[in-house]
């Protein structure tokens, strides 16, 4: 079984504090995959799939004690 795949993504945003030293960063990009699976058995067969996509979403970030901070990230992907 072979096969494989690549990923490019570039997205920028822009971060705005909302509360004490608390940010949230919306982004927006653009990105592209190519994956390809062949599997070499008796009935062998390749498939390839290729796309382009918008990556939209945002991202929080809140600080803890000392130089720790938590945060999460939502993303939608827009087919195109």
């Amino acid at each position: 079984m072979y096969g494989g795949a690549i990923e490019w993504r570039a997205f920028g945003g822009i971060d705005f504090e909302f509360s004490e030293g608390k940010l949230i960063t919306p982004y927006l990009g653009i990105g592209f995959r190519y994956w390809n699976d062949e599997v070499q058995d008796i009935y062998g067969y390749e498939r390839e799939t290729y796309y382009w996509y918008i990556p939209l979403g945002f991202q929080v970030i809140s600080p803890l004690i000392g130089n720790w901070t938590i945060g999460f990230s939502m993303e939608y992907d827009f087919f195109l």
